[in-house]
C-alpha cells in the first residue's frame, strides 16, 4: 500500500514521546485495508544511537 494515498487514522499514544522501556498502545483505523497490509515501525533514540 506504500504510496497509495490511502487515508489512515491513528489513535492513542503515538503523538507523545515516551522514555525507552515505557509501554505505549495505539489503534490504527484504515477502511478497506487488511491488517496484513499495515506495517508499523517503532523508532527510538536507542535504535538510532543518539
Amino acid at each position: 500500500m506504500e504510496g497509495s494515498g490511502t487515508r489512515v487514522a491513528v489513535l492513542g499514544d503515538t503523538i507523545k514521546h515516551f522514555p525507552a522501556g515505557q509501554l505505549s498502545a495505539f489503534d490504527i483505523s484504515a477502511a478497506n485495508v487488511s491488517k496484513e497490509d499495515i506495517q508499523v515501525h517503532i523508532v527510538s533514540k536507542c535504535a538510532l544511537n543518539l
